[in-house]
């Protein structure tokens, strides 16, 4: 019967059981033999499954070792060290390793709590994050035990209580600007203690973590002044809620009647806001900002200008085919992305092709020119040549000027299905060119 994972942890555990049962009735040779089965198959679990039965093999080691003279164990805790693939599965063994040995040869101790500390210090990008903490607080744990010469400040540096606790608040409350405020103001006296920082450099070595947004956030408060940090926040939240308020309106119209009232709207911190967040809602209204910039929504006609072009895909491709057409294709993809129904007009597949072109993927912008040319009629796609040619002339982007020959010969090209001198249909009536 093969043996599974499970199997041969059980016969280790079984094994080490007896080994110890065996030691407990004076029979010293049976507890070695078990013991030594166990270190083995612990061993090769441990080469496979480091996280999972390093310390199940140091456990056994240790034992193994209270069975031989200190000469006769360490070789066996040096081969199982370099048997280990993983760098920080050598780092928790190390540790258990001068952990067992301290007394008895604490120079050779010493020297591999050193080594392992090094071990310990490389990131294990390939291993579970529980493990390098594991391993980690268990290096901090031996070091304070006995002190070696060299180790560092990650594993002899105090991490006090008070510290971690702000730290761990403080991040739980990023996600909310106003909680983050209330955070501050009650943590006020451990966030303006200088030790702070260094308690936050550690903790992203010991814990594996970045700290990055609450060490920013710290170092803000010490130099400006908590109150003023604190200030800031509630002024984000105060901010946020503002937005999504906006982002609630249920038509066009009141829509922009709130962006025009709420002037605040504008500052650039919304921008920021929306950029960070996910979704195609927040990147929709993050555009309709760039499009109401410069317009004056206090002029009631300006105001339903931006109404029906949020409201009508139609009147938004004819602006986004103007922008195309003069070579503005930041200002075009504003535009589609400010009224996404944009790409679903008659004239949203040339649109679309445009922005795969400038988003460098000029073979995707062939297929869909490919997949929507031969369903147009002549006029259609003389029509399509045409601004295609007049963005051409404007000198666009590199990635588009590459782009637009092949597109231009595709629409050129009469469909097969549609032969050239064939009948043709009148425009469509959303354009006439």
């Amino acid at each position: 019967m093969q043996r599974t994972k499970a199997s041969e942890a059980q016969v280790a555990t079984w094994l080490d059981v007896a080994g110890t049962a065996y030691s407990e009735v004076g029979q010293p040779a049976q507890a070695l033999l078990a013991t030594q089965e166990a270190v083995t198959l612990y061993r090769e679990l441990a080469e496979r499954y480091p996280d999972r039965y390093t310390p199940d093999l140091a456990a056994s080691l240790r034992v193994l070792t209270g069975l031989l003279e200190a000469d006769d164990a360490w070789p066996r805790w040096q081969v199982a060290i370099e048997e280990l693939r993983s760098s920080m599965a050598r780092a928790h063994f190390g540790a258990e390793l001068a952990k067992a040995s301290h007394q008895a040869v604490p120079d050779r101790a010493a020297a591999a709590l050193s080594t392992a500390a090094d071990q310990a210090t490389m990131p294990d990008d390939a291993g579970p994050r529980d493990f390098t903490v594991r391993t980690r607080l268990l290096v901090r744990e031996v070091a304070a035990a006995f002190p070696a010469a060299g180790l560092p400040p990650w594993v002899t540096d105090p991490l006090p209580d008070k510290h971690l606790n702000a730290i761990g608040v403080l991040e739980q409350g990023l996600i909310d600007p106003a909680r983050l405020a209330d955070a501050l103001v009650e943590h006020a006296d451990v966030v303006g203690e200088a030790g702070l920082l260094h308690t936050i450099e550690l903790a992203e070595t010991v814990f594996a973590t970045d700290l990055g947004s609450v060490r920013g956030l710290v170092e803000d408060a010490q130099a400006r002044g908590l109150e003023v940090a604190a200030a800031e926040l509630r002024d984000l939240a105060s901010l946020q809620d503002v937005v999504r308020a906006w982002i609630g309106t249920p038509t066009w119209t009141e829509s922009v009647d709130y962006l025009r009232e709420h002037p605040q709207l504008r500052d650039d911190a919304v921008g920021s806001m929306l950029a960070s967040a996910p979704g195609p809602v927040a990147q929709q209204h993050t555009a309709i900002l760039h499009l109401a910039n410069g317009m004056d929504l206090t002029d009631s006609d300006t105001a339903a200008s931006l109404v029906e072009f949020l409201a009508n895909p139609e009147v938004a491709a004819d602006g986004a085919i103007e922008r195309l057409e003069a070579g503005e294709i930041d200002a075009m993809t504003t535009t589609v992305l400010a009224n996404p129904q944009t790409l679903d007009t008659p004239r949203g597949p040339l649109l679309l092709a445009v922005l795969l072109a400038a988003r460098g993927e000029p073979g995707n912008a062939r297929e869909v020119i490919a997949a929507f040319g031969p369903t147009l009629n002549p006029t259609q796609r003389r029509a399509r040549v045409l601004s295609l040619r007049k963005l051409l002339a404007s000198n666009p982007p590199s990635e588009v000027a590459t782009a637009l020959p092949d597109l231009i010969a595709l629409l050129d090209n009469p469909s097969p299905n549609q032969p050239a001198g064939a009948s043709e249909p009148g425009p469509e009536p959303d354009q006439a060119g």
